[in-house]
């Protein structure tokens, strides 16, 4: 409905002047075609094609700075096109002696009688080129980043809840079952309950999501060394000599989280508290095990803890989990194998609609072009059979 909408929005503004004009036609025009066609309201025309326009990206945009920028750059483009294209008419008058042949001279006096027609067919045709190669480097960059989204090689298995005397066991089954690189962290469950001193309270915030994230426990872990796919974008990773916490940078801008603030942490009954020395940004869709906040080992020795890894097991790989679960019954293996197919699969055809898209666009950018250089066909006609007449 809405791309209904937007193209019959469009094609009122630019085409509603011109139709009204249609009144003015003498009759005998109808039957004669040696009287010239009535003037368009060629102002009007283009001030409302451009206000309908404009409504448009600010409705599609949903957002007024956003919008507001978008008009900036088609009416920056417009304005330079619009300059290119006159210097270039204006170079053609030195050119006109350079070539000894009638056509080129005739072209070169065409562009001339009709400078605000040549310069107006440019700046269309460079706005519509500027759109179509827009596109395509958004189609480049939207296929490139949904692919990388999950790669093929993204972990499909969740296993969590490996006590601490069982990391070496586990370590060697996956190893034996063809997983070399299954990286084990240690996952601390802990409750928010303090920010610099003052007590944490789901009614504090008014996004649903903060009020969620303080209402339950946290999945905290500690580690000497940032983990991979983390990368620091304020502050410094810990040196493990006081209590330091590392947090991720959406839980800290949803809860107004800064850095050196203290965070006190309520674990089994148990309460730690330590300042935040960095932000760190997370590749969340790596599926890689990733927690909010990290605290130093140093702070969290005495704390209970069990383990979490993420491994990517292949179909002749499956019965490894079953092997997990029969050996450790306390485990839980997390089969997202499907999700992930499914995802993949959807993604694969929201690219398919994207590249029919781009085809799309493509060939109604052919059908601008020859309308616009239709709109002159009839002067044009008129001036070949005028030297033709006339010499």
């Amino acid at each position: 409905v809405q791309g209904v909408a937007t193209g019959l929005l469009l094609l009122v503004g630019f085409a509603l002047p011109p139709i009204l004009q249609l009144r003015n036609v003498p009759h005998n025009r109808v039957i004669r075609r040696d009287q010239g066609a009535p003037q368009a309201m060629t102002v009007l025309t283009y001030v409302l094609g451009t206000l309908v326009f404009s409504g448009l990206l600010l409705w599609q945009a949903g957002d007024l700075k956003l919008g507001l920028l978008t008009i900036a750059g088609f009416l920056g483009g417009f304005g330079l096109f619009a300059l290119v294209a006159w210097l270039c008419l204006r170079a053609l008058r030195s050119m006109r002696g350079l070539v000894d042949r009638q056509s080129w001279r005739f072209a070169i006096d065409g562009l001339q009688r009709r400078p605000a027609a040549a310069v107006m067919q440019v700046v269309a045709l460079g706005l519509g080129l500027m759109a179509l190669l827009l596109l395509t480097v958004i189609r480049g960059d939207l296929v490139g980043a949904w692919r990388q989204a999950t790669p093929a090689d993204a972990p499909n298995r969740f296993i969590i809840n490996i006590q601490p005397d069982q990391r070496q066991a586990v370590q060697q089954v996956l190893q034996q079952g063809g997983v070399k690189d299954a990286a084990l962290y240690p996952m601390i469950r802990g409750r928010l309950v303090q920010i610099n001193g003052r007590p944490v309270n789901p009614a504090d915030y008014q996004e649903d999501r903060a009020k969620r994230l303080v209402d339950r426990e946290f999945n905290l872990s500690t580690m000497a060394e940032i983990p991979p796919g983390n990368g620091i974008v304020a502050g410094r990773w810990y040196d493990d000599r006081q209590p330091e916490a590392s947090v991720e940078r959406g839980l800290a801008q949803t809860l107004g989280i800064q850095l050196g603030d203290r965070l006190q942490f309520d674990i089994a009954g148990q309460l730690v508290e330590a300042p935040v020395t960095s932000l760190r940004k997370l590749e969340w869709g790596s599926l890689r095990v990733n927690f909010f906040v990290i605290l130093n080992p140093t702070l969290m020795r005495d704390t209970p803890q069990s383990w979490i890894t993420a491994v990517h097991l292949d179909p002749q790989q499956e019965a490894l989990g079953n092997r997990l679960t029969r050996d450790f019954p306390n485990l839980t293996v997390v089969d997202i194998g499907s999700v992930l197919r499914q995802i993949q699969e959807v993604v694969g055809q929201v690219i398919s609609a994207v590249e029919f898209l781009f085809l799309f666009t493509l060939c109604s950018g052919v059908l601008v072009l020859y309308a616009a250089l239709a709109g002159s066909q009839d002067e044009r006609v008129r001036e070949a059979g005028l030297l033709r007449a006339l010499g």
